[in-house]
């Protein structure tokens, strides 16, 4: 309702059905000033209503002293109208203007008296004590619209000031959500990037506790919830678009949290997926290759068959690989190509051999397969892990014939076969790879004749 209907509204209930026709003196003035006010003559208008105050009897004179409070506030006189409001309370207190119109009168003088607080240069702190002063039992509602009227004049530090306040009023009242989010609000406008993730936090806190807390009906419990969800999935979606086009590590490192604090609580639902995998990609740029082979792992383990499976899969491998790579640049392994001792596996490689494994099981036909099968087969070789290295490399061969990783797995199959010991199965295998590789590649398959000449003068039996 507008500020000039809501004036007419309530001048007409205070009338009380009486007729205009025949006012008295102080019912002329008032409609005087009412008239001049919506016709924008501020000033004239708070003369008008001044002059109802010569008229002490009239039932008119609390709503006339409360439209001077307006005409004060249009005038950007706050104080001036904090003190008009104050006196129309008092004077419907005192019972000028009935039984019937004195508590609306109030009401409205309350609701009026937030307004002009706002645009005060009283302190914030100071609100919560007036307004206990002044509003009694509505003092509650009187500091939320405090605090919204802040956050709406864009007084952000004040806003959050006074939604604080209420919580620490009543910190098991079923408002406790709103009022968080209410700081939240607060803070997003005007606090640093670490007090929008700490606030966002507390709501999460405040989620869980209205969950947890006996009597509160399931439409607050899910309006809370509801509430934590939409501004975290909004917050961590916005920052991680404005980090990817601004290239902005920091803000990176800011939308980890705001993920994290998501997928804590939301994550097996529907838009948990987008989310993981989203935040996987913000551990990919911040460097965290554990983490993010670890996140994307699990979108990979959540849907095999999903729109993220194959990317997610192949990021986890590559993650596993950086991982690698930072662990043996911090201390390079020592190795002795003479020695075919097989050497131990360390726990980033183990993990680097799995993200492969898992890759070619969830993607098979992907183009790249081949590479990651090989890959894993190599690495385990230059770990001297001849034995299981080998049928990988044979993977390769059966299952990516065509392909030109093919023969080098097939060279080192052999290789692995003769580490092992098994000339048997070397001679064997030999004979086949030149009769299905041969043809391929013709410097491969002399290789293969002249390996296979050489296992029949030594009279090994295939």
């Amino acid at each position: 309702m507008t500020v000039r209907l809501a004036a007419a509204w309530l001048f007409l209930v205070l009338m009380d059905g009486r007729a205009a026709a025949a006012p008295d003196t102080a019912e002329r003035w008032l409609a005087l000033g009412e008239q001049q006010f919506a016709d924008g003559h501020i000033e004239d208008a708070l003369r008008s209503y001044r002059q109802v105050e010569r008229f002490p009897h009239s039932a008119t004179l609390a709503y006339a002293v409360y439209r001077q409070g307006w005409c004060h506030l249009n005038a950007d006189r706050p104080e001036d109208a904090i003190s008009a409001f104050e006196r129309a309370i008092a004077l419907s207190a005192a019972g000028v203007g009935g039984p019937t119109q004195g508590p609306l009168l109030r009401r409205e003088a309350r609701k009026d008296l937030v307004t002009a607080y706002a645009a005060s240069r009283r302190p914030p702190e100071k609100a919560a004590e007036y307004f206990q002063r002044i509003g009694g039992t509505d003092s509650g509602a009187l500091l939320e619209r405090l605090a919204n009227r802040y956050r709406e004049n864009g007084q952000a530090q004040a806003s959050a000031q006074s939604f604080r306040e209420l919580i620490a009023r009543d910190v098991h009242s079923p408002r406790l959500c709103e009022w968080q989010l209410g700081v939240l609000r607060a803070v997003l406008a005007g606090g640093t990037l670490t007090d929008q993730i700490a606030e966002l936090q507390r709501l999460g806190a405040v989620a869980t506790r209205i969950e947890s807390t006996p009597g509160v009906s399931a439409d607050v419990v899910a309006a809370c919830r509801k509430q934590h969800h939409d501004t975290a999935k909004e917050l961590a979606v916005v920052w991680h678009k404005r980090a990817q086009r601004d290239k902005d590590l920091d803000l990176y490192a800011a939308t980890d949290p705001v993920y994290r604090e998501f997928l804590s609580r939301y994550q097996r639902e529907p838009d948990g997926y987008d989310m993981a995998f989203r935040h996987a990609e913000v551990l990919w740029v911040l460097e965290s290759w554990d983490e993010a082979a670890e996140a994307y792992t699990d979108v990979v383990e959540r849907d095999t068959k999903g729109k993220y499976a194959k990317d997610a899969a192949y990021a986890a491998v590559l993650a596993r690989k950086n991982a690698l790579a930072a662990e043996e640049a911090a201390a390079p392994p020592q190795r002795d190509r003479r020695d075919v001792t097989p050497r131990p596996l360390s726990p980033a490689t183990v993990q680097l051999l799995d993200a492969m494994d898992r890759y070619v099981r969830v993607v098979p036909d992907d183009d790249r397969a081949p590479a990651v099968m090989y890959r894993r087969g190599r690495t385990l070789y230059e770990h001297n892990q001849f034995g299981e290295a080998a049928p990988v490399f044979l993977q390769v061969t059966e299952r990516y014939p065509g392909h030109e990783l093919a023969i080098y797995a097939a060279n080192l199959y052999l290789d692995s076969l003769n580490a092992l010991g098994r000339p048997r199965e070397l001679c064997d295998r030999a004979q086949r790879f030149r009769d299905k590789l041969g043809t391929r590649d013709a410097e491969f398959g002399r290789q293969m004749k002249r390996l296979v000449d050489d296992c029949a003068r030594r009279g090994v039996r295939r």
